[in-house]
Order: structure tokens, then C-alpha cells, then sequence
């Protein structure tokens, strides 16, 4: 999924940020309101991913790209960052991990250049075709 960016000069703008920010709220309320140990199990439960992959191969990449966002947003819930959250490493890190559950044929970035995905760079000029 990819955010969706409203432009400027939208006229539903207002609307839907008020909405966003209301769910955030809502959000965050909920999340305080329940105890660790159901946090927790919760977190585990919408994380479960399913192994029966779709026989489409565009469908199973997703699903392989899914999983593996998974189990790296369950390593950062476990405290894998441990108070990094936003230094270079740990975005080469997460980046790191994400690509290393990646089979080698979902590394390819067809929709930028015909250049693989090499962990921990960033800027692409570096990266050889």
C-alpha cells in the first residue's frame, strides 16, 4: 500500500487530514486502553502471515514482499532499533533485513532503472547496473 498525498490546492484536503489526525487519536487511545499482554497478542495475531501463496506470480510476490515487511516490523516492535529509530544505521539495518527475505528475483527495481536493490544504499548512483 503507498500513502496517498493530497496536493495542495485539494479540495478535500482539510476534510481528510482532520479525518487522519482523528484516527491517529482514536488510534493511539485504543492502543493505551489495552494491557501489555493483549497488546502484545494482538500485535502477533494481525502480524501472522499466511504461507498459501497464490499460484499468479505477481499475487505471490506481493505476498513474499508482505511477509518479509512483517517480520522486519516485528523485529523493530521487539525492540530491535533499541533507541535508534533515526540514525543512517538503523535505516540500513531495517533495509538490510528487509532484502535479505527477499528472493533474488524480487530485487530488481524495473520501475526505476534496470539496477538491483543493494541493502544499505542510498542514493542509486552508487548502485552498478
Amino acid at each position: 500500500m503507498e500513502p496517498l498525498i493530497l496536493s495542495e490546492g485539494s479540495c478535500h484536503r482539510v476534510e481528510l487530514t482532520d479525518l487522519t489526525l482523528e484516527l491517529a487519536q482514536r488510534s493511539a487511545g485504543l492502543r493505551r486502553s489495552l494491557p501489555p499482554s493483549l497488546l502484545s497478542s494482538l500485535a502477533t495475531l494481525v502480524r501472522a502471515p499466511r504461507e498459501d501463496y497464490s499460484r499468479e506470480a505477481k499475487k505471490r510476490d506481493l505476498q513474499i514482499e508482505a511477509k518479509a515487511h512483517i517480520v522486519v516490523q516485528q523485529w523493530i516492535d521487539e525492540g530491535g532499533l533499541q533507541g535508534r529509530t533515526v540514525t543512517g544505521d538503523s535505516i540500513r539495518e531495517i533495509h538490510r533485513r528487509f532484502c535479505e527475505l527477499l528472493p533474488a528475483d524480487l530485487l530488481p527495481m524495473p520501475q526505476f532503472r534496470p539496477w538491483r536493490i543493494a541493502w544499505g544504499i542510498f542514493d542509486f548512483s552508487e548502485i552498478t547496473p
